[in-house]
């Protein structure tokens, strides 16, 4: 399946084209988990976030043309590509920054992404408005291979496209308090 047009031409053909094609799911990396993040795969882009238990804290891409009306449920990601330990990709969305105010919670997450560009990391608590990273000992650094990062992101986001409001996501948004 191709993605939408308004993500093909927008989002992403920005991905250089690489080779190996891959299945990933979009999600934060569970605690406890080790993971590791590609040091030059990312990219920003608004994401419809749903973070209720049911939901499982799902990310949606929204059609352009629905950005105005769904504003209050949307909000700026940075995309990683990432690995859980031994070897599964994912999209790893890190929220963006708090506008106008000091934001630990955020500064902490870039300092741990940027620690897992380079090495296995894991969140297993956090702490008093940070994440508390530990790093896996006596693994080597991450070995990255040929990825098709167009591939990957139409395989993670191809059920979670909303193209017109009447996507039963936005109607479960009008039902949500």
């Amino acid at each position: 399946m191709r993605v939408a047009a308004p993500y093909s031409a927008t989002i992403l053909d920005r991905f250089p084209g690489l080779f190996v094609k891959h299945e990933a799911e979009v999600r934060k990396p569970k605690k406890r988990e080790f993971f590791t993040v590609h040091p030059e795969y990312s990219r920003g882009m608004p994401l419809l976030s749903i973070q209720e238990k049911k939901w499982q804290d799902s990310f949606f891409l929204v059609a352009k043309s629905l950005w105005s009306s769904l504003s209050s449920h949307m909000r700026w990601y940075r995309i990683y590509v990432a690995m859980s330990y031994p070897e599964e990709l994912f999209l790893f969305p890190a929220r963006g920054k708090n506008r106008g105010m000091a934001d630990p919670w955020y500064d902490s997450l870039q300092e741990m992404i940027e620690q897992a560009k380079t090495g296995w990391v894991s969140y297993p608590t956090t702490g008093h408005n940070r994440y508390n990273v530990e790093f896996m000992q006596g693994e080597d650094k991450p070995a990255w291979k040929e990825i098709d990062v167009d591939s990957l992101f139409e395989d993670a986001f191809e059920n979670r496209i909303i193209m017109d409001m009447d996507d039963p996501i936005v109607n479960h948004l009008g039902k949500s308090p």
